[in-house]
């Protein structure tokens, strides 16, 4: 039968897999608590792989007390399982201060058993009798209406998920009072696979779909997902959870760094002997990993990935992401709004999709900047995070291939921008400080001796170039102490800590950073010109496109163009149509060579996986470099622009354009929400 495996159920030579018959009724206690003996005492690996302890909550943590029924408080976690589950919009007991002092005498929950979830009921009662005493419920354990304590815990989910024993993820409920099947007195039943009784034994019927089915967390598309999986809170419990027991209303399965169990499948790595004797495997929790260097390319698999996970109310955009955020910064710097401070040019260049819509907040005071992907629902396209990065030197993994510098785009910072404190009303620069990195090893290249006294950073040593290096690459390099010495990428150059200009100490205690960026910046009114020529990205499933659609200056003539989400053109309606007076505010420059090494022009070469994002407008340049202005198009709301599509014009044409204003016209202040 075509996909249907008979598995013996007899004791197995080693290293084969059997079949295991599974109860319908009630999940097998027993073989969970082999799991966790099995990784806890064998997996090395998982065991030392806790994630920035460092980057935990400031406060104590509180945690369910399972013996004693109430929350209890410590500064050193005990020995401890995190509960990960869809809230859903269900009415569930919260920790509020008014609360907190009634729920931390003993006895508290068990006279409250009607305002706690089931989910949350069968989780204390399943980790009790997996012999652990405390869990570590977000509900529960934050206090939810005290802002510095919620934030602060928020910021350290790093630490919580992954100092905990084990993550138990409800994959499958919808919401909180889903409950978990096949536990207590009256469990909900399970599907699980079929047995066959033979005269000398019985077999299971296993499906190779069960075989697959842990990489639907990740790999799979949204609508093939389960529940947990397309939650954008649970992302960072499955980011930073060491093991992760899933739990649906189908099978039990367990998730580490060094080897999966299913429980229709016995394998002899359940056995701690065998499990010794396996070895050390790539990171079996599948696609979703923390960015070890300084590739946007990786935080950028990371947003993308949330970006499409849903939330029941999705101003919690930021605060969802603020324990992904946190760990990020340790590499990258501050992240604003999801952007990363020292790369905000980079950051600001981000593409939308098809299916990308504006996020619709349910509370009217709390928004989300347009500026931001956070201020976005859907796929995003982050390409120009890649291709815009020049302090890389791509080999590909090989530390004795010569590098490679792809499209060598070149970006420079137009504007300054200030983010506001709502909390003294004061105004702080964003660093971008990518640029001055540059020019610090540009210097030192050139004259052998730092620029301006500013010294290596400690983490980074430099290098002089191999001799068997290109002419056209830099004379020396650079690369991360912190990274490790087999897998160490090489930098064109360190990131300095520099800020833009001298900034204002911050002297609050629990700043919050309002949705709007202020600059100053250059303006031009553009026209839009979408029509049939136009390059067009189509969704299945999706009525609306992506146009480049083109800019034309006063006079019609095509100067650039900008992105558009459209519905006209999804529905056929491709004729030439026209919006005139748009606006259009500069915010960085970009140059990379209009034609490639020898000459010859771009036209359909690939490099590193993909075509020139620019390539009608570089193949169209006579010029030995292609220079453009990086633009927002924006529109007004009671004096505050708000993003509507990324686009880029050629400088020359820009510039020709701007001078041609009176002087007070060129440039405006921007207050961009």
């Amino acid at each position: 039968m075509k996909g249907l495996h008979l598995q013996p159920t007899a004791k197995y030579p080693p290293r084969h897999e059997l079949g295991r018959v599974c109860d319908p009724e009630r999940l097998d206690y027993s073989m969970l608590k082999k799991w966790i003996a099995c990784c806890e005492e064998s997996h090395d690996f998982c065991t030392a792989s806790a994630l920035s302890t460092h980057l935990g909550p400031t406060t104590p943590v509180k945690y369910i007390d399972l013996e004693q029924s109430c929350l209890v408080a410590f500064s050193t976690a005990p020995r401890y399982a995190a509960l990960s589950y869809v809230w859903g919009r269900v009415p569930t007991l919260m920790t509020m201060q008014n609360n907190l002092e009634e729920l931390s005498q003993p006895g508290a929950f068990t006279k409250k058993p009607d305002q706690i979830p089931r989910t949350i009921r069968d989780a204390m009662f399943l980790t009790r009798e997996l012999g652990i005493r405390y869990l570590w419920v977000d509900a529960l354990c934050i206090v939810q209406d005290d802002f510095e304590i919620k934030h602060d815990h928020l910021r350290g989910m790093p630490s919580i998920y992954s100092l905990a024993v084990f993550t138990l993820a409800i994959t499958n409920g919808p919401n909180a009072n889903s409950g978990i099947p096949g536990l207590g007195l009256d469990p909900i039943p399970r599907s699980v696979p079929s047995v066959i009784t033979l005269p000398t034994k019985s077999v299971t019927v296993f499906s190779s779909l069960h075989h697959k089915r842990l990489k639907y967390l990740t790999r799979m598309g949204f609508s093939s997902r389960p529940i947990w999986s397309t939650r954008a809170w649970t992302m960072q419990e499955q980011l930073f959870s060491r093991r992760t027991l899933l739990l649906s209303d189908n099978l039990a399965a367990w998730l580490c760094p060094s080897t999966q169990y299913l429980e229709e499948v016995e394998r002899p790595s359940e056995s701690h002997e065998w499990a010794r004797m396996e070895g050390f495997k790539p990171d079996q929790r599948y696609d979703l990993a923390l960015p070890r260097d300084l590739r946007l390319k990786g935080l950028g698999k990371l947003v993308v990935e949330y970006n499409q996970r849903e939330l029941s109310f999705e101003e919690d955009v930021g605060d969802a992401f603020l324990g992904i955020a946190s760990l990020n910064e340790a590499i990258f710097g501050p992240l604003h709004w999801g952007v990363p401070e020292a790369f905000f040019d980079l950051g600001m260049c981000w593409l939308p999709s098809p299916a990308l819509r504006p996020r619709q907040p349910t509370n009217p005071d709390r928004k989300v900047p347009s500026w931001s992907w956070m201020g976005w629902y859907g796929s995003l396209d982050l390409k120009l995070w890649d291709v815009f990065q020049d302090h890389i030197l791509e080999n590909f993994g090989d530390s004795n291939r010569v590098p490679f510098l792809g499209f060598d785009m070149y970006i420079e910072p137009l504007v300054t921008y200030y983010k506001t404190c709502l909390t003294c009303s004061k105004q702080y620069p964003i660093s971008n400080s990518y640029h001055h990195s540059r020019r610090w090893a540009e210097t030192f290249s050139r004259t052998g001796s730092e620029n301006g006294g500013l010294e290596l950073p400690e983490e980074w040593t430099r290098h002089p170039s191999p001799s068997t290096w290109l002419d056209t690459l830099p004379s020396s390099y650079y690369t991360r102490d912190s990274e490790p010495e087999e897998a160490r990428t090489l930098y064109r150059y360190p990131l300095l800590k520099v800020p833009s200009e001298p900034s204002p100490e911050h002297t609050c205690p629990s700043p919050i950073f309002d949705t709007t960026l202020s600059f100053r910046a250059q303006r031009l009114f553009l026209t839009i010109s979408i029509s049939s020529s136009c390059k067009i990205e189509k969704e299945s499933k999706n009525e609306r496109v992506l146009v480049e659609a083109d800019t034309l200056d006063g006079e019609g003539v095509r100067i650039g163009s900008v992105g558009v989400v459209d519905d006209l053109a999804g529905s056929g309606n491709m004729n030439v149509r026209v919006l005139k007076g748009c606006e259009f505010i500069a915010i960085s420059r970009g140059r990379c060579p209009a034609r490639k090494e020898g000459g010859e022009r771009w036209a359909g070469t690939w490099v590193v996986g993909r075509e020139h994002p620019f390539r009608t407008d570089v193949d169209a340049s006579e010029e030995r470099l292609y220079e453009w202005i990086n633009v927002l198009w924006v529109e007004r709301r009671d004096d505050i622009a708000y993003r509507k599509g990324l686009g880029r014009v050629w400088r020359q044409d820009w510039e020709r354009m701007v001078d041609a204003l009176v002087e007070e016209e060129r440039e405006v202040d921007v207050v961009l929400g």
